[in-house]
């Protein structure tokens, strides 16, 4: 099959065996559209989520048809379309041909969504996990840092069912505040977060009566942890989405007692050498069916994708430099096979 590998920091177009199944990664599929994950742009680079990378094939989210399955697979048959988080839990990364993953982290694609739309899909646990995990209440006021990213843009639509709840974000370009108002947030619920530092700050409190806000969806970090950290209440909620808090962000988190919630989409399919188990890997499908409910019932836009480009290196290196620069403008970036 084609691949496209990474060696010595630069991605190659590749030729390599299928893989086969077994029985862990019980069903083989041919990979039809590819999302990006920012985690790649990172592993490229050598930083800390270089532990993830399991495989020289990178990529962690598809959508294809099904090829083959071992006997003891029931729930799906060949021909079936379906999307799945692959992470580390494949025969290789999703930058290929084909993959062999277990059956429990597949989803079938339901309603009108492409494959290209279905691909995205995973990615968007990341922003369901937060939900999830924040509990929100009616009365709960809520600031989101970068609500028109990838992740943020999912967040926003999700946070919308959520009507008593006070929702503020930010932008950094026109495109993004566009962007944000065709979600359906309305101009005082948007901010710049290229204003200086304390006017951002007293803009978002004097948006929330003067009060600190009660839950806090951090997907920018850097400088913007450091003002979410400061207009959180004291036992508020933090979700940390980027793990790129700063020094200063940390230290008033932890005097203000805040309750951290570190958000990775990965954590499902976490593997425990000591005791040889992964965590729970069916979470992965239960997400994207809900997520495949929430879109067929309207109660969540689908995922605006843009396809970059054909299976080439060179379209993985101007996708990954793309999310690197902040330049997907809310869009999902997607290859085609």
């Amino acid at each position: 099959m084609r691949c496209i590998a990474l060696e010595n920091g630069r991605f190659y177009d590749r030729i390599v065996d299928d893989p086969k199944i077994n029985e862990f990664q019980n069903v083989k599929i041919q990979i039809k559209a590819i999302s990006f994950n920012p985690i790649d742009a990172q592993i490229k680079r050598g930083m800390s989520e270089s532990k993830l990378a399991a495989s020289s094939i990178l990529g962690r989210e598809c959508a294809g048809i099904i090829t083959e399955t071992s006997a003891e697979v029931k729930n799906f048959k060949v021909g079936d379309k379906v999307c799945v988080y692959v992470s580390n839990m494949g025969s290789n990364g999703t930058f290929a041909e084909f993959v062999t993953v277990p059956s429990k982290i597949i989803c079938k694609i339901s309603g009108d969504i492409s494959l290209e739309q279905a691909a995205t899909l995973p990615l968007s646990c990341t922003a369901l996990q937060a939900v999830e995990r924040a509990k929100i209440r009616p009365e709960h006021s809520i600031f989101l840092a970068g609500g028109a990213g990838g992740v943020g843009s999912v967040l926003v639509s999700l946070l919308k069912l959520y009507p008593h709840a006070k929702l503020s974000t930010t932008f950094g370009s026109s495109e993004s505040r566009e962007r944000l108002l065709r979600l359906g947030l309305e101009e005082d619920q948007i901010f710049d977060y290229r204003t200086p530092d304390q006017d951002l700050m007293k803009k978002l409190l004097d948006f929330n009566g003067g009060h600190a806000f009660d839950i806090v969806f951090d997907t920018v970090g850097n400088n913007l942890s450091k003002i979410c950290a400061e207009i959180l209440q004291p036992f508020g909620k933090y979700l940390d989405i980027t793990a790129f808090t700063t020094a200063e962000a940390r230290e008033v988190l932890f005097d203000k007692a805040a309750e951290i919630h570190c958000i990775a989409n990965y954590a499902y399919g976490y593997w425990r050498e000591s005791a040889s188990f992964y965590s729970n890997i069916g979470k992965y499908a239960e997400m994207m069916a809900e997520l495949f409910a929430l879109i067929n019932d309207g109660k969540l836009p689908p995922p605006e994708v843009e396809i970059v480009g054909g299976f080439s290196s060179e379209t993985v290196s101007l996708a990954l430099e793309r999310l690197e620069q902040n330049k997907s403008f809310g869009k999902k970036l997607v290859m085609s096979v």
